[in-house]
């Protein structure tokens, strides 16, 4: 189950603010080579947004089933990959034991946002 809500309004201060669940991923290789880690849809091998943040390590979520808070990056997506969000506020959820959050995550090159 994946949630995503985005609000065009200047909410905090934030423009585009997305809010978003699912398991955090370093994948190793991607085709739209941008973000340092991906939000995938738990239940599935599906790349919701790629990630980055200039505050929060992000290391410390890989496989875990978490919300994720930030802003999307303007001009994104490109190249085919997911949208581009900047995290500013993570909260773990729990650990996550679908296969989504081990291993290689090659198979998710390529796919796209749905909304």
């Amino acid at each position: 189950m994946l949630f995503i809500e985005v609000n065009g309004n200047d909410i905090g201060g934030e423009k585009n603010m997305v809010e978003a669940k699912g398991i955090i991923s370093r994948p190793d290789a991607t085709t739209y080579m941008y973000g340092t880690h991906a939000l995938v849809e738990a239940g599935s091998e599906r790349i919701s947004y790629a990630l980055s943040s200039k505050k929060i390590n992000l290391d410390k979520y890989v496989g875990r089933y978490v919300h994720v808070s930030g802003s999307q990056v303007p001009g994104y997506p490109v190249d085919g990959g997911p949208p581009y969000l900047e995290v500013f506020k993570v909260d773990y959820k729990g650990p996550e034991t679908h296969a989504a959050s081990r291993g290689n995550h090659s198979a998710c090159v390529g796919n796209r946002h749905a909304g």
